[in-house]
């Protein structure tokens, strides 16, 4: 009986410095301190943090920002402050996780979100269609939300998320959040627009919407799928991420797939990852397994900064215990190496699994700016080794890049996120900036947006039926 009522009074107590830390406002030197620690662990963690920008810079924006805060804030006041001065190093793989916790307190306050799919081409916002569902259909070209220009509103979000060459897309995915994120309280919006049909200015007010209608508004497709278009033998596998955590569902997904495409006697493959965000090379070494038979890599070397962050965040991976520290002999060369130093590794060539359900027909790989880390790495290796056509949009990030994140927490704030550690230099790699270029370019136009047209996809069947009967002639 003692030991329940001790742990119901435990509960009740870490409920309560929950609810004391949400409503909790930090003072400037709390501030202070947790940017000092968060630029204490980026120079520990990260091969080279001021590659982009230079550290004069960026200490004169702490400055400036240090000086400005003379009273407490709120976490969500800090995240605005701190997310863009991340977003200034110019690294993608620097940055602070969602506010998940604020927008559901957010939401949960009665707060409403803003109510309509947007879209983003050439830094111009335009109505895609309708959220709620009690508002006409409107579409064209977004001119501002209560009386703030969209520019303004595009500068405020590319200030979190950088000026890279998916931010339009990550932008326009999470739209009704970053424009909470930035703007603040607003139940009503207040909309100018230039309407798609009279080519004429529009003003209307209408409610926000509340968190659960906009999650059901979002298209949520699965991590992965696959079908075929019926008598043609074209096959399309959508792979969406190549998270770490994923490897056992992608793993059953591969081999039931391959399965189906030997039983389908499919001819041309295309392999989707254009909404593919990266996460773990592993993950695309399975994949080469069913369409690769020759030897390869994705990345030609590495260099990796030592770190006492590195180390435990590699510990946990790889569930190292002190009774199995012996197998793990790359963990233990890591306990003589000297904080602070580069650890260069040139990557092996990797010899394919053999496979019952190899594929060896023609293969089209489609990517786009959204394509990015393990993806792009994946991209890189296919277009190396001349593995098959590639089409769409060139990838987010360069061949040369920073990757393999570890996490830190603020110990004032709690705001979470994540710091490089490496530079991976990919297969076929030139440091001049880009990413994979593909071999055809297929960009959408607004029309096609509007009307629900994936021309990549349109192009790529095209492109297939159009060899088909040249190799007949």
């Amino acid at each position: 009986m003692k030991k329940s009522l001790s742990i119901i009074f435990f509960i009740i107590f870490v409920q309560i410095c929950k609810a004391m830390d949400s409503k909790k406002n930090y003072s400037p030197n709390e501030l202070k301190e947790d940017l000092n620690y968060l630029f204490q662990k980026i120079e520990n963690v990260h091969p080279n943090p001021y590659e982009y920008t230079s550290l004069k810079i960026i200490c004169e924006k702490r400055k400036y920002i240090e000086s400005s805060i003379t009273q407490a804030i709120t976490k969500l006041e800090i995240w605005r402050i701190v997310a863009p001065l991340l977003s200034t190093l110019q690294c993608n793989h620097i940055y602070l996780y969602f506010l998940n916790s604020e927008i559901k307190k957010y939401n949960k306050k009665g707060g409403k979100f803003f109510p309509l799919n947007i879209f983003i081409i050439n830094n111009e916002l335009y109505i895609k269609e309708k959220t709620a569902k009690k508002l006409e259909n409107i579409s064209g070209k977004l001119l501002s939300i209560n009386l703030q220009s969209t520019q303004q509103i595009l500068e405020k979000m590319h200030n979190l998320v950088g000026f890279g060459k998916s931010s339009e897309i990550i932008i326009s995915e999470n739209f009704a959040y970053y424009l909470w994120l930035i703007c603040g309280i607003s139940n009503n919006f207040k909309i100018k627009y230039i309407s798609k049909n009279d080519k004429q200015e529009h003003f209307f007010t209408h409610a926000g919407i509340s968190l659960n209608e906009l999650n059901k508004s979002i298209d949520k497709p699965k991590f992965f799928n696959y079908y075929n278009i019926t008598n043609k033998q074209i096959g399309i596998v959508q792979i969406k991420t190549f998270a770490h955590e994923k490897k056992e569902e992608f793993k059953s997904f591969l081999f039931d797939t391959f399965k189906k495409i030997r039983k389908d006697k499919i001819k041309d493959l295309i392999i989707d990852i254009r909404k593919n965000g990266g996460g773990s090379d592993y993950n695309g070494r399975l994949l080469f397994n069913y369409i690769n038979d020759k030897p390869y890599m994705q990345l030609k070397r590495t260099e990796r900064k030592s770190s006492k962050e590195y180390r435990k965040l590699h510990k946990w991976v790889h569930n190292i215990k002190w009774y199995n520290i012996l197998f793990h002999p790359k963990y233990i060369g890591m306990l003589f190496e000297k904080n602070g130093s580069i650890i260069c590794e040139t990557k092996k060539i990797v010899k394919p699994d053999n496979n019952d359900f190899l594929y060896k027909g023609n293969i089209y790989l489609l990517i786009s700016s959204r394509t990015s880390s393990a993806a792009m790495d994946f991209a890189a290796a296919f277009k190396h080794y001349k593995m098959g056509t590639i089409i769409g949009k060139e990838t987010e990030g360069s061949l040369v890049e920073y990757s393999n994140c570890v996490p830190f927490t603020l110990p004032k704030t709690k705001l979470e996120g994540v710091i490089a550690s490496q530079k991976a230099i990919c297969v076929g790699a030139k440091d001049d900036g880009h990413g994979v270029i593909p071999d055809y370019e297929v960009i959408p136009s607004i029309d096609d947006v509007y009307n629900g047209t994936d021309r990549v996809m349109e192009f790529t069947k095209e492109f297939i039926e159009k060899r088909r009967k040249s190799n007949n002639n």
